[in-house]
């Protein structure tokens, strides 16, 4: 399964920065490989802001590590919502309902019939 991360609407320097923060995360506790996306700015010296992830071939295993990274960046940072998309069904992440969303993520993600889940990063 690829997981695709992207940030929605204009991106900030401070966006660019929780895009890395997350990836690295993932490659630390999923130990998974983190693609960066980039813009394409010229002059900027690193090539540009990070303007979302991908993660190819992510393991099913990783699955709860995974949502628990999420939702911990989503707690961090309460200006952005986190959306993830799997076929046609959809969840943004909440702080008040972490129990039931953890079941309904999982459930979610497990019964994925493509091979892609999205996630969405958006400023409130």
């Amino acid at each position: 399964m690829d997981v695709l991360i992207k940030f929605e609407g204009s991106i900030k320097p401070v966006d660019s920065l929780l895009l890395k923060e997350i990836g690295e995360k993932i490659v630390q506790d999923c130990n998974q490989r983190v693609k960066y996306d980039k813009s394409n700015e010229v002059g900027v010296k690193d090539g540009g802001l990070i303007t979302g992830l991908t993660i190819a071939g992510f393991a099913m295993t990783a699955i709860s590590t995974f949502i628990t990274i999420l939702q911990y960046f989503q707690n961090r940072n309460p200006e952005h919502d986190i959306t993830i998309i799997n076929d046609e069904n959809e969840i943004v992440l909440r702080e008040s309902k972490r129990s039931q969303e953890d079941i309904t993520l999982k459930e979610l993600i497990s019964k994925n019939t493509s091979s892609r889940i999205q996630i969405r990063i958006k400023r409130n």
